[in-house]
């Protein structure tokens, strides 16, 4: 892919910004930018360990969209592809975060 050439940590900063901003997968971020997806993975993780980049987020942004009231008083549902699931309108918000960590 790309010849060697040394990046700065604020150079590899960033490229990371630029690649999670652009909504890209890494691989297909690093296809475009010609470089080493080995590398680029590597260099995400060090900052990572040093606090300069977030963590993974397989999160989408969400929008709410109006519903009739009677439905949001009962819960919350959540759906993703073909799964859906709901959720009492007390549930704890820290059980949920859990939950999501634990989701591949």
């Amino acid at each position: 892919m790309a010849e060697g050439k040394y990046r700065s940590e604020a150079e590899w900063l960033a490229l990371i910004s630029e690649q999670l901003d652009s909504g890209q997968s890494a691989l297909d971020f690093c296809r475009e930018h010609n470089l080493y997806a080995k590398t680029f993975y590597r260099q995400r993780k060090v900052l990572r360990k040093k606090g300069l980049v977030p963590a993974d987020n397989a999160f989408v942004q969400v929008k709410s969209k109006a519903v009739h009231p009677a439905t949001s008083a009962s819960g919350l549902e959540l759906r993703f592809q073909q799964s859906r699931l709901r959720l009492p309108r007390n549930t704890d918000p820290r059980w949920l975060a859990e939950l999501m960590k634990a989701l591949p």
